[in-house]
């Protein structure tokens, strides 16, 4: 199957490959032609530019040319005689502007009499146009037409070729009305300032080709002033204008014709061949990454698999698109069926077979409520027909899709509920703490203050007055000083009795304190546990008795492997609380030794504990009453201490109870191991 799957991705991918290589060369060839498109038009784009400037510049100057010549024929209208300043300052002026401008010069009646400048043009004055044929047809053409005429070439009588614009110049006979011809005024123009230094550089430099041309009536050629004639024939770019009373044509190509290829076919045919292999690579790379998608893809979902949450991915029109196990098992179905369904009827199905606690009896409301924490994103808590309680946090992804994590926070709750337990019992036991510490010291305080007060102590004002007198009652003194003396005992002993019970108070935090930073460190020796044991009792058979309660042990002699100090500290407060609890009957405390350890057991006829208190016992901070107004006092610390210290010696701990009846606490003891023979002589030799 993987092959077959192979050879079909092989022959698609070569199949695409084809297709792009003839798309790519269909492509190149549309890019050639668009480009010798592209440079053609650029080229006839920068010619019409060039000879549009051209053209603009011979105007600009033609009309300069014109308009000094009409000022000077109007000043000759008025006076023929031109001053030779006014001709000076009028050529000096149009020189100025137009350097290529060589001279102005007066002919009236066709002789030169005036020019300006004069410096190198001075064999013009008194030239004869009539006599000169080569500017005689020129100067004939303004008479007849009335009108300026620009010629050229000519060979100028100062040298050089130029153009010349003949200006006629008419004034006001004296006798008869109307006009008469004066003469013509002449303004010569070099041949490279005809259309300009830039223009003409083109042209000789072989660059561009230019023709300018006047043209007559039916669009034949009446003057050629300048280049090709031929140039008008081809399709070059051709410039209009009309001036001097006449239309002009300046035609302009570049010197080698038209471009005939495109200017980038080379490097066109190599990018396409560079894009054919790129494109190739692309594609045998778009094969592989199509199977690491694929791959990644099938990771992706075994990934998602894999989690210990619920995962599920809602697409834009929020129907599921992907999950897990874990999030299928929430809903009891199977993940498959899942694919494709609105987010709105999941849940409407699930609140509808009651899979959800909060929507059961509210279906409606809980389905609206949970939409819209599904539209905003935010975090819930749901909780389960099976107990479970799950933590729900979506997120709307970039690309418009939702993104849920369905977490399973039923320990975390269990596991805070028990906190917000132990911080209950914690407040419970500094009330306890406060309450205990309190009783004691109100006590100290209270006796310690009537020590102070003479009128608490009759036998005191008895003793007073008995040895006020002029003749002292030694014997009621002596026994008012007893009476006296048995009063302050009396109160002191109260004192010391409340002051012990405080310091027992004491001493069993700081124990506790030491068993919660781990500080408590045995040192553990051969001891026997009836003499720890009657040890322990000697100190508590005054308790005991005083509220009538028989003690009773039987131990065995058998040494036991535990810190004396410790184990002791076990059996005080094992047989403190029996004492504290038990109101009439008796306590037996008995250890029986076995094969590897030393079973301790306190019994009592006291008043019992629940069984569903019995597990709670041994834990800090607990006592079956923690109320402020219990029947026994107490931190709750004692039994939790005990358990710790036997756990020390590597025992274990536990209770059974009836409730009404009594209790029994057993605890187990290693013992101690037995010595060998060697050990008794080196023991023999020390007490030598």
């Amino acid at each position: 199957m993987k092959k077959k799957v192979a050879v079909a991705i092989s022959r698609a991918h070569i199949f695409l490959a084809i297709m792009a290589g003839v798309m790519l060369l269909a492509f190149g060839i549309q890019l050639i032609r668009q480009d010798y498109r592209d440079h053609l038009m650029s080229a006839q784009t920068d010619t019409a530019e060039d000879a549009k400037a051209a053209m603009r510049a011979l105007e600009s100057r033609i009309f300069a040319m014109e308009l000094v010549a009409n000022r000077l024929a109007t000043y000759i209208a008025i006076s023929p005689d031109i001053p030779d300043r006014l001709l000076k300052d009028a050529a000096s002026a149009l020189v100025e502007r137009h350097p290529e401008i060589k001279s102005i010069a007066l002919a009236p009646d066709l002789i030169v009499s005036h020019v300006a400048p004069l410096e190198g043009n001075e064999g013009v004055i008194g030239l004869d146009y009539g006599k000169v044929p080569s500017q005689l047809g020129s100067v004939a053409r303004s008479y007849r037409d009335g009108a300026p005429v620009l010629a050229g070439p000519v060979q100028l009588v100062q040298g050089g070729r130029g153009y010349i614009l003949r200006y006629p110049v008419f004034v006001p006979t004296e006798t008869v009305v109307g006009q008469r011809f004066w003469g013509v005024i002449s303004v010569v123009l070099s041949e490279q300032g005809l259309l300009g230094a830039e223009t003409m550089e083109k042209h000789f430099d072989g660059t561009l080709n230019f023709a300018l041309r006047e043209v007559g009536d039916h669009g034949r050629t009446r003057n050629m002033l300048f280049g090709d004639p031929g140039l008008f024939q081809t399709d070059a770019i051709v410039e209009n204008a009309s001036f001097l009373k006449s239309r002009w044509e300046l035609a302009a190509m570049p010197a080698g014709g038209w471009p005939t290829v495109s200017p980038n076919a080379l490097k066109i045919a190599i990018a396409v061949i560079a894009a054919a292999l790129v494109l190739g690579g692309m594609i045998f790379l778009i094969r592989r990454l199509a199977l690491q998608i694929e791959r990644s893809r099938s990771l992706l979902v075994h990934a998602v698999e894999a989690l210990d949450e619920g995962f599920v991915l809602y697409d834009e029109n929020d129907r599921l698109t992907l999950c897990n196990s874990r999030f299928a098992e929430y809903y009891k179905t199977d993940r498959n069926l899942l694919l494709g369904v609105r987010f709105k009827t999941l849940i409407r199905i699930a609140a509808k077979n009651g899979q959800f606690i909060e929507g059961v009896g509210r279906e409606k409301d809980w389905v609206e409520e949970r939409m819209e924490a599904h539209r905003n994103g935010t975090v819930l808590l749901e909780e389960l027909d099976d107990g479970r309680t799950l933590k729900v946090a979506e997120n709307r992804t970039p690309e418009g899709y939702i993104v849920g994590v369905h977490a399973d926070i039923t320990a975390q709750i269990k596991a805070r509920q028990q906190a917000e337990e132990a911080n209950r019992q914690k407040s419970e036991f500094l009330s306890n703490v406060t309450h205990e510490l309190r009783t004691p010291l109100t006590v100290i305080s209270g006796y310690a203050q009537l020590l102070g007060e003479r009128s608490f102590f009759p036998q005191l004002s008895q003793l007073t007055d008995a040895l006020s007198g002029k003749s002292p009652d030694i014997e009621t003194a002596r026994a008012a000083a007893d009476d006296y003396a048995t009063a302050i005992a009396t109160q002191s002993n109260r004192i010391f009795g409340s002051a012990k019970h405080m310091l027992s108070m004491v001493n069993e935090l700081l124990d506790w304190a030491e068993v919660e930073r781990g500080h408590i460190h045995l040192v553990p020796e051969s001891v026997s546990p009836a003499e720890i044991t009657e040890n322990a009792l000697e100190e508590l058979r005054a308790q005991a008795g005083a509220k009538g309660l028989d003690l009773i042990f039987d131990c065995t002699d058998t040494p036991v492997h535990a810190d004396p100090q410790r184990l002791k500290q076990v059996l005080y407060n094992l047989v403190g609380n029996a004492i504290k609890f038990t109101e009439k009957g008796r306590i037996t405390v008995r250890a029986e030794t076995f094969e590897d350890a030393t079973v301790f057991s306190v019994t009592d006829t006291g008043c019992g504990v629940a069984d569903h208190d019995l597990e709670r016992i041994f834990e800090r901070f607990q006592q079956v009453d923690g109320s402020d107004h219990r029947a026994h006092g107490g931190f709750g610390l004692g039994l939790a201490i005990t358990r710790q210290l036997v756990e020390l010696h590597g025992g274990t701990i536990s209770a059974s109870s009836v409730l009404g009846r009594g209790s029994c606490f057993t605890f187990d003891i290693p013992n101690a191991p037995e010595e060998t023979g060697e050990d008794t002589d080196l023991d023999s030799a020390r007490a030598a």
